[in-house]
């Protein structure tokens, strides 16, 4: 099995429940087991049209999937809860990134592992080390911590006060609503 972090975002909708949804979706997909969840952090929109704050979280998975095959699952996902194609960094039910996967360096016409702006937002980088605060970036060879450190001034991100309320007990497969 395979260690990999995906990040996951919604600024539409009932925020909180699509983040709920997405990490029920991706335990469900095949071969794929959801260890842990970060917080949720309330994020500012970085670039495209004006729109409301995220809710962002990361998941930490195991998986037997190619990185392709899981990028196509995640698609999957995003089309069925109802995110439709719009304008670059525009508003969305549910964003779903491949930020790492294993140490692997992927860069394709519609993948890059890991995520390329990875080390480029606090949004990201805190959720991350919050599960994991000794992860390496696999390309750059740096600590994240230092990483997020190097950041200076960025978008705001906040700890929602909502948690993520799920069941541990049963490899995060049902939500406790």
């Amino acid at each position: 099995m395979n260690r990999l972090f995906i990040g996951i975002g919604s600024n539409v909708g009932n925020q909180h429940r699509n983040l709920i949804d997405a990490i029920k979706r991706v335990a469900a997909l095949p071969d794929t087991t959801v260890r842990s969840t970060s917080s949720i952090y309330e994020t500012e929109p970085v670039g495209g049209p004006p729109q409301e704050w995220y809710l962002n979280c990361v998941i930490e998975a195991e998986s037997d999937l190619t990185p392709l095959y899981l990028l196509k699952a995640l698609k999957g996902i995003e089309r069925a809860m109802g995110r439709k194609e719009s304008v670059r960094h525009g508003p969305r039910v549910v964003d779903l990134d491949i930020l790492l996967y294993g140490n692997l360096f992927v860069e394709e016409k519609d993948l890059t592992i890991p995520h390329r702006e990875l080390h480029k937002r606090a949004f990201v980088l805190i959720p991350l080390l919050e599960i994991d605060e000794n992860l390496i970036h696999p390309c750059l060879h740096k600590p994240l911590k230092q990483l997020l450190a190097d950041l200076g001034k960025t978008p705001a991100v906040k700890l929602y006060p909502k948690p993520l309320p799920l069941n541990y007990n049963n490899g995060l497969r049902e939500a406790i609503i």
